[in-house]
């Protein structure tokens, strides 16, 4: 997956992959991380990140033709979780507890939303962890909760580790 992750980067930079302004400067900043974090008391780890993404095969789509299938992220998705999930502090704890992801209808937010969900509620390591759904109306908030209760019955690993309530 690195370098799946490091060739997006250098197409990104080489602008072989046309990108929007703060796609780009997501690579950018990644980049010069890499170099300067540690300076700065940051630290990459790639074993967390690279938990992270094989974590993906669990998943399965939840809604029309590709229902059922395992979720396969692309390489520009694999980078932002990379960059999510690899980065510390040198306390030890996550550089970012926030992300804010901009896509467009159709793209599979919620499907990757709920990917992360389930992540962070059952195999991040976190013990009683908690996961909140926010949105302007409770049933958009739900959309988020009922795709990854519907991940968790599609699949059998997550049915082992996580029990959906009613």
């Amino acid at each position: 997956d690195e370098k799946i992750i490091r060739k997006y980067m250098d197409d990104v930079l080489e602008d072989r992959i046309v990108t929007g302004l703060f796609e780009r400067l997501a690579v950018e900043r990644q980049v010069r991380d890499l170099k300067e974090g540690p300076d700065r008391g940051l630290f990459f780890d790639e074993n967390a990140a690279q938990h992270r993404l094989d974590f993906y095969p669990f998943c399965r789509f939840t809604k029309g033709r590709w229902k059922g299938r395992t979720f396969t992220p692309s390489p520009e998705q694999m980078f932002i979780k990379w960059c999510i999930y690899g980065w510390y502090r040198d306390t030890g704890k996550r550089r970012f507890r926030e992300s804010y992801l901009s896509m467009a209808r159709k793209q599979g937010k919620t499907e990757e939303a709920a990917t992360d969900a389930l992540y962070l509620l059952g195999f991040d390591g976190e013990n009683s962890a908690e996961i909140y759904s926010a949105a302007t109306k409770k049933a958009q908030a739900l959309i988020v909760l009922e795709a990854a209760a519907e991940m968790v019955h599609l699949s059998k690993p997550l049915r082992a580790k996580l029990q959906v309530g009613g």
